[in-house]
Protein backbone atom coordinates (compact mmCIF):
# COMPACT_ATOMS: atom_id res chain seq x y z
CA UNK A 1 0.00 0.00 0.00
CA UNK A 2 3.05 2.28 0.73
CA UNK A 3 3.70 2.18 -2.99
CA UNK A 4 0.48 2.97 -4.42
CA UNK A 5 0.42 6.18 -2.05
CA UNK A 6 3.80 7.29 -2.92
CA UNK A 7 1.83 7.52 -6.20
CA UNK A 8 -0.27 10.41 -4.75
CA UNK A 9 2.28 12.27 -2.97
CA UNK A 10 3.45 15.48 -4.05
CA UNK A 11 7.35 14.13 -3.91
CA UNK A 12 6.33 11.97 -7.00
CA UNK A 13 5.04 14.47 -9.11
CA UNK A 14 7.35 17.09 -8.35
CA UNK A 15 10.62 14.42 -8.68
CA UNK A 16 9.89 11.27 -9.74
CA UNK A 17 6.92 12.03 -12.60
CA UNK A 18 9.17 14.32 -14.70
CA UNK A 19 11.55 12.26 -14.67
CA UNK A 20 10.19 8.95 -16.51
CA UNK A 21 8.55 11.71 -18.96
CA UNK A 22 12.31 13.15 -20.10
CA UNK A 23 12.76 9.28 -21.29
CA UNK A 24 13.39 10.16 -24.87
CA UNK A 25 11.45 7.26 -26.98
CA UNK A 26 11.85 9.12 -29.98
CA UNK A 27 13.54 6.86 -32.99
CA UNK A 28 15.48 8.06 -36.13
CA UNK A 29 14.38 7.68 -39.49
CA UNK A 30 16.05 5.88 -42.53
CA UNK A 31 15.22 6.43 -45.95
CA UNK A 32 15.08 3.20 -48.21
CA UNK A 33 14.88 3.64 -52.13
CA UNK A 34 13.82 0.73 -53.67
CA UNK A 35 13.36 -0.09 -57.41
CA UNK A 36 9.69 0.67 -58.80
CA UNK A 37 9.59 -3.63 -59.63
CA UNK A 38 9.92 -3.91 -56.38
CA UNK A 39 7.68 -1.38 -54.99
CA UNK A 40 5.20 -3.24 -56.72
CA UNK A 41 5.60 -5.99 -55.71
CA UNK A 42 5.14 -4.72 -52.09
CA UNK A 43 2.05 -3.42 -52.83
CA UNK A 44 0.62 -7.01 -53.26
CA UNK A 45 1.12 -7.30 -49.72
CA UNK A 46 -0.29 -4.85 -48.04
CA UNK A 47 -0.70 -7.32 -44.68
CA UNK A 48 3.05 -6.82 -44.12
CA UNK A 49 4.69 -4.38 -41.81
CA UNK A 50 7.64 -3.73 -44.04
CA UNK A 51 8.87 -1.05 -42.02
CA UNK A 52 9.12 -3.35 -38.85
CA UNK A 53 10.40 -6.31 -41.20
CA UNK A 54 12.99 -3.96 -42.40
CA UNK A 55 13.54 -2.63 -38.64
CA UNK A 56 13.97 -6.05 -37.72
CA UNK A 57 16.45 -7.11 -40.68
CA UNK A 58 18.98 -4.11 -39.36
CA UNK A 59 18.50 -4.98 -35.97
CA UNK A 60 19.22 -8.99 -36.67
CA UNK A 61 21.94 -7.41 -38.89
CA UNK A 62 23.47 -5.05 -36.10
CA UNK A 63 23.55 -7.91 -33.47
CA UNK A 64 25.66 -10.23 -35.96
CA UNK A 65 27.91 -7.79 -36.54
CA UNK A 66 28.79 -6.95 -33.04
CA UNK A 67 28.96 -10.59 -32.06
CA UNK A 68 31.39 -11.17 -34.78
CA UNK A 69 33.35 -7.64 -33.53
CA UNK A 70 33.32 -9.15 -30.25
CA UNK A 71 34.60 -12.81 -31.65
CA UNK A 72 37.39 -10.56 -33.13
CA UNK A 73 37.76 -9.17 -29.91
CA UNK A 74 38.94 -12.57 -28.00
CA UNK A 75 40.64 -13.70 -31.06
CA UNK A 76 42.99 -10.89 -30.61
CA UNK A 77 43.56 -11.50 -26.70
CA UNK A 78 43.83 -15.21 -27.51
CA UNK A 79 46.88 -14.37 -30.71
CA UNK A 80 49.98 -14.52 -28.23
CA UNK A 81 48.73 -18.36 -27.57
CA UNK A 82 47.97 -19.02 -30.81
CA UNK A 83 51.63 -17.71 -32.00
CA UNK A 84 53.60 -19.55 -29.60
CA UNK A 85 52.07 -22.55 -30.24
CA UNK A 86 52.41 -22.36 -33.82
CA UNK A 87 55.87 -21.35 -33.17
CA UNK A 88 56.29 -25.01 -30.53
CA UNK A 89 55.01 -27.01 -33.08
CA UNK A 90 56.96 -25.57 -36.21
CA UNK A 91 60.07 -26.64 -33.97
CA UNK A 92 59.32 -30.11 -33.20
CA UNK A 93 58.80 -30.73 -36.97
CA UNK A 94 61.87 -29.31 -37.86
CA UNK A 95 63.51 -31.27 -34.77
CA UNK A 96 61.51 -34.52 -35.93
CA UNK A 97 63.11 -34.13 -39.25
CA UNK A 98 66.20 -33.72 -38.00
CA UNK A 99 66.45 -37.12 -36.03
CA UNK A 100 64.44 -38.76 -38.93
CA UNK A 101 67.39 -37.39 -41.18
CA UNK A 102 70.19 -38.67 -38.83
CA UNK A 103 68.40 -42.10 -38.87
CA UNK A 104 67.80 -42.69 -42.49
CA UNK A 105 64.73 -42.46 -42.68
CA UNK A 106 64.23 -39.31 -44.58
Amino acid sequence: MKIIKYFHTKVFYTYALPMLLEVNLVMAELKVGIPAEVEKKIKKFPEINWSGFVEKAIEQKVDELERMEEMLRELEKEQEIIDWSVKLQRASRKGRFEQLKKKGLV
